[in-house]
């Protein structure tokens, strides 16, 4: 016998391998449950789809009448001119700003306005859509829940003002309510957005009526680029007026800096000559005379010392080759006497060259020489006297200047403070005569241009009337639809998923109980349900249907795989030793009622009593017996409490229709008694004598749960057969059975899975797995 109780769950990696922890994810069972779970998405697809279509077809046609707008950086304006930080806004921002500004109240009131929507019929009164008729009752009661709205006490002149006291019209209220209501309508229907990358802005509203779209598309444009005009001469002005204020304080900022200027040169003494201070053209004077001074005293030193140098050689000979030798000399008389010096000098040399020393005429020419070097030197002491003379009279003009210019750097040297304090002051009032004749110059350009501002912005493509229905589109309304039934159906599917808390296949049931897995029972025919499954809750038991005979399983084709099972039952159950004898007593049990269990075991007995063994079914479950359903004349008194009374079980033995021994239980009368019946020794020697009696005795046992039945009767047989409902049955109902009342759990032999639908039962086995395969096995069942 099967003790075990609990196995944990393989997983298994991408490679087939095992985990011993389940750290990987098991891709075949979840591709499992998608395939399960198809058919709901797709029948979720094709609900959505279908409903898309109505929508389609309920909704009123829309008609969108679009203007584009080009924003021309080439178009100068005054508010770009004046306004620096404008000018250095990326194109971005200003064109997400300009999109705000398209969607603003303040715009869609002005186009209400412009076209009288506020009293526009076609406009006030659309053809509803299917959303707003399905929504309009929620809007209703949110309206009623909401109550009704005060109506405002007063109106101000600016939308930031406190309320007056005055009461307001209310007719006049009403009208403000009526557009305001009529500016966002106008606002939900249009859309602004940015063509791409561009500079272009595209302007669409939609409507039902293509006029009306045509209309407010127009309008919307227009108002916009009046919007834009307005704006920039309303920059301009208030520009103008700004730069009219500045240029008056500018000016008396620049008069007060000149007039400071002046008046502290008068103050300290700092006139000016052609655009220079007066003490420092004469500094400057005086400077360069006294370079020239210096100059000239250099020359006539040199003159002087150069005449002194040639007197001092004695020799007149000497002398007077010195003095020819000199280039300074520039006196005429000197230079007559260097010239006949020198050409007597040639004329004695050559003769003496000719004729020697002794020749007369070279005798002649030497007095004569002698003579000349004579007048010569007695001409240069008289310029060297003069020279002289000339280098005192310059050195004292020097001296003289060198005293003017000492003076005159003091004084300036004294006036150096003030200078530095005028320049400041005179920077100063350029500075302002500078930014002065710039702001008069672009104010006289901005007065020029106010009478004229231009806009950035214009329009591109103008608006039209629409001939052909832009929505609602079709193929997008049902892909919309159409996805968001995939989107429901997967929720859907996943809460079934969560939801899904009972078994489904055998390996289940193997793994999670620990017990031995006979197979599967199917559907009885006729007990097939046309309502859904989440209803079963609410369907009447298999076993309360009322009285008359009750179905069981079949050996046809229809029900060979519950034929097989039951066979795989019974030779499980043969298998069982019991010491002392050869028969079997066998306990059909299940955790929760209506799970099918006396249909199972009938089933079972009739299958034994098909291949010749004995068999008799015993109704142990006192509370609520069925087994006397399955008699042609259920009996009224006696029965299986008679026989444990009396001991004579052989008067209270009945036979259906097959010939299958039965100890029914006519009704209820000993619910009471049940327990104390089941665990008496009288119900120990009952099953005694019927075990030396028949192969097989089978007990038809209360549920397991909550009824104490059971676990009395649990030690009277060898094996327990759970049966346990396909898809109904909590798995944590049966491990709470098994854990907690080990009577029944160590009495285990296997379980089956009753009221199984085979048409789904392939659904929920994994690829490789014998649900897969059943259907394979049709043919070979034919005939079983």
């Amino acid at each position: 016998m099967n003790t075990a109780r609990f196995s944990q769950r393989r997983f298994y990696a991408l490679d087939g391998s095992k985990t011993g922890s389940g750290e990987t994810f098991d891709l075949e069972r979840l591709w499992t449950i998608v395939r399960r779970n198809l058919r709901l998405v797709g029948l979720c697809v094709l609900a959505a789809v279908v409903v898309g279509v109505l929508y389609v077809r309920a909704s009123p046609a829309v008609y969108a009448s679009q203007a584009r707008i080009l924003l021309d950086e080439s178009i100068g304006t005054v508010a770009r001119d004046f306004a620096s930080v404008g000018s250095n806004i990326q194109l971005d921002n200003r064109i997400a700003s300009q999109i705000e500004v398209l969607r603003s109240s303040r715009l869609a009131l002005e186009v209400v306005d412009e076209l009288n929507l506020g009293e526009d019929e076609v406009f006030l009164s659309p053809p509803p859509s299917p959303l707003a008729s399905l929504t309009r009752p929620l809007r209703a009661v949110a309206a009623m829940v909401r109550g009704p709205q005060e109506a405002p006490t007063g109106v101000s002149g600016d939308a930031g003002a406190a309320p007056s006291a005055v009461p307001v019209d209310p007719e006049e209220a009403r009208r403000q309510q009526i557009r305001e209501a009529a500016a966002r309508s106008v606002q939900q229907n249009l859309s602004v957005q940015r063509v791409e990358r561009s500079s272009v802005i595209s302007l669409t509203y939609q409507s039902h009526d293509p006029a009306l779209a045509y209309r407010v598309a127009n309008a919307y444009a227009a108002a916009f680029l009046q919007e834009q005009r307005l704006a920039v001469a309303e920059a301009s002005v208030q520009a103008t007026g700004w730069m009219q204020t500045r240029l008056a304080e500018l000016g008396e900022q620049q008069r007060a800096a000149s007039l400071a200027v002046e008046e502290f040169r008068a103050r300290n003494n700092l006139s000016m000559a052609q655009g220079e201070f007066t003490s420092e053209q004469r500094l400057a004077n005086l400077t360069g005379q006294l370079a020239s001074g210096q100059a000239e005293v250099a020359q006539a030193q040199a003159r002087a010392e150069q005449l002194q140098a040639v007197l001092s050689a004695g020799d007149a000979t000497a002398i007077a080759s010195a003095a020819l030798a000199s280039a300074d000399i520039q006196d005429p008389v000197v230079q007559q006497l260097q010239a006949r010096y020198a050409e007597m000098s040639g004329r004695i040399a050559q003769i003496t060259a000719d004729f020697g020393a002794s020749h007369p005429q070279v005798v002649r020419l030497t007095r004569e020489r002698e003579t000349v070097s004579a007048q010569l030197v007695g001409e240069l002491q008289r310029l060297s006297s003069r020279y002289t003379n000339e280098y005192e009279v310059v050195r004292n003009r020097q001296a003289a200047l060198e005293n003017a210019v000492s003076q005159q750097t003091g004084l300036n040297a004294e006036a150096g403070g003030a200078l530095v304090e005028l320049r400041e002051l005179e920077q100063q009032a350029a500075t302002l005569n500078t930014i002065y004749g710039n702001f008069l110059a672009r104010y006289e350009e901005a007065m020029q241009r106010e009478s004229f501002p231009l806009s950035n912005f214009r329009i591109i493509s103008s608006p039209t009337e629409p001939e052909r229905p832009t929505g609602p589109r079709f193929l997008r309304t049902v892909a919309i639809f159409a996805f968001l039934g995939v989107v429901m159906g997967g929720a859907a599917g996943t809460l079934r998923e969560f939801n899904e808390r009972s078994y489904r296949i055998g390996a289940e049931v193997t793994e999670d109980l620990g017990v031995r897995f006979f197979g599967y029972l199917a559907t009885l025919p006729g007990q097939k349900r046309w309502w859904p499954a989440f209803l079963n809750r609410w369907a009447p038991r298999p076993e309360a249907q009322g009285s008359g005979p009750k179905p069981t399983f079949g050996y046809d084709e229809t029900q060979a795989i519950s034929a097989e099972t039951l066979r795989n039952v019974a030779h499980g159950f043969a298998g069982l030793t019991v010491p002392g004898r050869a028969s079997r007593i066998i306990g059909v049990v299940s955790a929760l009622p209506g799970e099918g269990k006396t249909t199972v075991a009938m089933g079972l007995a009739r299958l034994l009593s098909r291949i010749g063994s004995r068999v008799i079914v015993l109704d142990a479950d006192f509370r609520r017996p069925a087994l006397n359903g399955f008699l042609p004349q259920p009996i009224s008194e006696g029965g299986l409490a008679e026989a444990i009374r009396t001991g004579d079980w052989r008067s209270q033995v009945k036979n259906d229709e097959d010939g299958v021994c039965l100890l029914p239980i006519p009704d209820d009368r000993h619910a009471a008694l049940g327990s104390t019946l089941l665990s008496s020794s009288a119900m120990s020697a009952l099953l005694a004598e019927l075990a030396e009696s028949f192969d097989y005795v089978i007990l038809d046992l209360p549920p397991a749960g909550l009824v104490v039945d059971a676990k009395v009767a649990a030690p009277l047989v060898d094996g327990l057969l759970l049966v346990i409902r396909w898809g109904k049955t909590a798995r944590t109902v049966l491990r709470g059975l098994l854990a907690d009342e080990p009577e029944v759990g160590l009495r285990v032999t296997g379980a089956v899975l009753n009221a199984t639908d085979l048409s789904r039962l392939r659904r929920y086995g994994e690829r490789g797995s014998r649900e897969r395969v059943y259907k394979d096995y049709a043919s070979y069942y034919r005939g079983a």
